[in-house]
């Protein structure tokens, strides 16, 4: 079983959010878990967690000489890696947009899970 959490939130909510990830490690075999996180800091500290297979980084604030082709074909590639996986699940641990949402549903997963913030957002989500 393969689960992708976006995690956009920021450094203190990732190490309350450990907790979680090993929960759902020892409570589902053969598990594994990647993780897209919005920022470096909270990267580095995921890195440090055996339970975690791979973490990627969907950055909003790109650096400013980044143009907008950039931009973008970083997260096309972003996508991509992710449509490879095969995911079962989708969790998203914030608020989620419709972009979140989304996401979920275009990489294929089986179960996407969040709040829904919007009419249009439960739809996709799982609320």
């Amino acid at each position: 079983m393969r689960i992708l959490i976006m995690f956009l939130s920021g450094v203190g909510n990732s190490i309350l959010f450990l907790p979680i990830i090993e929960a759902l490690k020892n409570n589902f075999k053969n598990v594994e878990i990647d993780i897209v996180v919005g920022n470096k800091a909270v990267h580095d500290i995921f890195q440090t967690f055996a339970n975690i297979n791979s973490i990627y980084i969907y950055s909003h604030a790109y650096p400013k000489k980044s143009n907008l082709l950039s931009k973008t074909l970083s997260r096309i590639n972003l996508f991509w890696k992710l449509k490879n996986k095969k995911y079962n699940y989708f969790l998203s641990t914030s608020l989620s947009s419709i972009k979140e949402g989304l996401l979920g549903l275009l990489l294929g997963t089986q179960s996407r899970i969040g709040f829904g913030e919007t009419k249009l957002n439960s739809l996709i989500i799982l609320t």
